[in-house]
Protein backbone atom coordinates (compact mmCIF):
# COMPACT_ATOMS: atom_id res chain seq x y z
CA UNK A 1 0.00 0.00 0.00
CA UNK A 2 1.22 3.44 -0.66
CA UNK A 3 0.74 6.84 0.68
CA UNK A 4 1.23 10.01 -0.87
CA UNK A 5 1.82 13.00 1.14
CA UNK A 6 3.89 16.54 -0.13
CA UNK A 7 5.66 15.25 -2.86
CA UNK A 8 6.99 12.13 -1.26
CA UNK A 9 5.40 8.67 -1.81
CA UNK A 10 5.25 5.75 1.30
CA UNK A 11 5.02 2.34 0.82
CA UNK A 12 5.73 -0.52 3.19
CA UNK A 13 8.19 -2.88 1.71
CA UNK A 14 9.70 -6.36 2.99
CA UNK A 15 13.32 -7.09 3.48
CA UNK A 16 14.75 -9.72 1.01
CA UNK A 17 17.42 -10.92 3.59
CA UNK A 18 15.60 -10.68 7.28
CA UNK A 19 11.78 -10.64 6.16
CA UNK A 20 10.63 -7.33 8.07
CA UNK A 21 8.47 -4.92 6.94
CA UNK A 22 9.92 -1.37 7.16
CA UNK A 23 8.68 2.00 5.38
CA UNK A 24 9.86 3.39 2.43
CA UNK A 25 9.65 6.95 0.86
CA UNK A 26 10.16 7.63 -3.03
CA UNK A 27 11.69 11.32 -3.76
CA UNK A 28 10.46 12.28 -7.06
CA UNK A 29 12.99 13.47 -9.44
CA UNK A 30 13.36 17.41 -8.80
CA UNK A 31 15.64 19.51 -11.62
CA UNK A 32 19.38 18.50 -10.67
CA UNK A 33 18.59 15.35 -9.08
CA UNK A 34 17.23 11.98 -9.97
CA UNK A 35 14.60 10.08 -8.36
CA UNK A 36 15.26 7.63 -5.23
CA UNK A 37 13.71 5.89 -2.41
CA UNK A 38 14.67 5.82 0.84
CA UNK A 39 14.12 4.01 4.31
CA UNK A 40 15.58 0.50 5.94
CA UNK A 41 15.13 -2.44 7.13
CA UNK A 42 15.93 -1.87 10.84
CA UNK A 43 18.05 -5.37 11.00
CA UNK A 44 20.06 -4.14 7.93
CA UNK A 45 20.68 -0.78 9.41
CA UNK A 46 21.74 -2.45 12.68
CA UNK A 47 23.70 -4.80 10.41
CA UNK A 48 25.36 -1.59 8.42
CA UNK A 49 26.58 -0.28 12.02
CA UNK A 50 28.28 -3.57 12.97
CA UNK A 51 30.00 -3.66 9.90
CA UNK A 52 31.23 -0.29 9.85
CA UNK A 53 32.48 -0.49 13.49
CA UNK A 54 34.15 -3.53 12.77
CA UNK A 55 35.87 -2.25 9.91
CA UNK A 56 37.07 0.60 11.86
CA UNK A 57 38.35 -1.48 14.66
CA UNK A 58 39.68 -3.64 11.67
CA UNK A 59 41.70 -0.65 10.28
CA UNK A 60 43.26 -0.17 13.99
CA UNK A 61 44.87 -3.47 13.49
CA UNK A 62 46.12 -3.24 10.56
CA UNK A 63 50.27 -2.90 11.69
CA UNK A 64 49.38 -6.51 13.59
CA UNK A 65 47.44 -8.01 11.17
CA UNK A 66 49.95 -7.29 8.51
CA UNK A 67 52.73 -8.57 10.76
CA UNK A 68 50.48 -12.21 11.47
CA UNK A 69 50.64 -12.67 7.51
CA UNK A 70 53.81 -11.51 6.69
CA UNK A 71 54.63 -14.43 9.49
CA UNK A 72 52.43 -17.43 8.09
CA UNK A 73 53.39 -16.58 4.51
CA UNK A 74 57.42 -16.75 5.88
CA UNK A 75 55.94 -20.32 7.16
CA UNK A 76 54.75 -22.05 4.03
CA UNK A 77 57.61 -20.54 1.59
CA UNK A 78 58.37 -24.19 0.57
CA UNK A 79 54.78 -24.74 -0.23
CA UNK A 80 54.63 -21.21 -2.50
CA UNK A 81 57.95 -22.56 -4.28
CA UNK A 82 56.07 -26.06 -4.73
CA UNK A 83 52.77 -24.20 -6.30
CA UNK A 84 55.29 -21.86 -8.46
CA UNK A 85 56.75 -24.91 -9.49
CA UNK A 86 53.57 -26.60 -10.56
CA UNK A 87 52.27 -23.75 -12.33
CA UNK A 88 55.33 -23.63 -14.49
CA UNK A 89 55.07 -27.07 -15.18
CA UNK A 90 51.41 -26.87 -16.49
CA UNK A 91 52.70 -23.69 -18.19
CA UNK A 92 55.47 -25.40 -20.17
CA UNK A 93 52.40 -28.19 -20.90
CA UNK A 94 50.55 -25.92 -22.22
CA UNK A 95 53.30 -24.35 -24.57
CA UNK A 96 54.37 -28.09 -25.33
CA UNK A 97 50.87 -28.71 -26.54
CA UNK A 98 50.16 -25.32 -28.36
CA UNK A 99 53.61 -25.88 -30.47
CA UNK A 100 52.18 -29.59 -31.05
CA UNK A 101 48.58 -28.47 -32.32
CA UNK A 102 50.96 -25.72 -34.49
CA UNK A 103 53.61 -28.70 -36.27
CA UNK A 104 51.70 -28.38 -39.42
CA UNK A 105 52.56 -24.50 -39.72
CA UNK A 106 56.14 -25.08 -38.66
CA UNK A 107 56.62 -27.70 -41.58
CA UNK A 108 55.07 -25.75 -43.98
CA UNK A 109 57.51 -22.68 -42.93
CA UNK A 110 60.13 -25.10 -43.69
CA UNK A 111 59.31 -26.80 -46.51
CA UNK A 112 58.71 -22.87 -48.04
CA UNK A 113 62.32 -21.97 -46.92
CA UNK A 114 63.88 -25.12 -48.34
CA UNK A 115 61.62 -24.77 -51.52
CA UNK A 116 63.17 -20.76 -51.45
CA UNK A 117 66.65 -21.50 -51.06
CA UNK A 118 66.35 -24.47 -53.67
CA UNK A 119 64.46 -22.34 -56.45
CA UNK A 120 67.45 -19.46 -55.88
CA UNK A 121 70.10 -22.40 -56.38
CA UNK A 122 68.79 -23.29 -59.97
CA UNK A 123 67.29 -19.91 -60.78
CA UNK A 124 70.41 -18.59 -60.31
CA UNK A 125 71.91 -21.11 -61.86
CA UNK A 126 69.89 -21.21 -65.05
CA UNK A 127 70.48 -16.97 -65.08
CA UNK A 128 74.04 -17.61 -64.81
CA UNK A 129 73.83 -20.05 -68.14
CA UNK A 130 71.49 -17.59 -69.77
CA UNK A 131 74.15 -14.62 -69.43
CA UNK A 132 76.65 -16.76 -70.94
CA UNK A 133 75.05 -18.03 -73.68
CA UNK A 134 73.79 -14.15 -74.12
CA UNK A 135 77.40 -13.28 -73.89
CA UNK A 136 78.47 -15.35 -76.32
CA UNK A 137 76.39 -14.68 -79.09
CA UNK A 138 76.93 -10.98 -78.28
CA UNK A 139 81.51 -11.83 -79.39
CA UNK A 140 79.65 -13.80 -81.93
CA UNK A 141 77.35 -11.54 -83.60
Amino acid sequence: MATATAGLVTRMAKCQEHGIEYVELFHPRIPGQESFTSGQCPQCAEDEKLSAAAYAQLQRQYGQIAQEVFQMTQERESEIEQLVQNEFDAYVERQIEEARQNWPMFEAVARQNIWNAAWEQVAGREFDKIVAQLRAAEREG
